[in-house]
């Protein structure tokens, strides 16, 4: 109980004690974010769009696609060697 009453004491203190900080953010730092925003929506975008006969699988009930057609000669041709 003593503990609480010391966090809550110290945490209204601080928050009512503290002065604003000028921090300096240069045209830089807004370049560096912009850029990982995109690599991260660039990213989502490859990840759905190599995924994507998998995702829609998860919400139909039938079963995924059967393979092209060159995959079944492809695998017709080794299995003949």
């Amino acid at each position: 109980m003593k503990r609480r009453r010391w966090v809550l004491a110290t945490t209204i203190v601080g928050i009512t004690v503290l002065q604003p900080v000028h921090a300096y953010l240069d045209p830089g730092t807004g370049s560096i974010l912009l850029q990982g925003l995109i690599a991260a929506v660039a990213a989502v975008t490859v990840g759905v769009r190599i995924y994507w006969s998998k995702i829609k699988g998860l919400f139909r009930s039938q079963k995924p696609s059967p393979p092209p057609e060159w995959e079944k000669r492809e695998e017709s041709n080794n299995n003949a060697r």
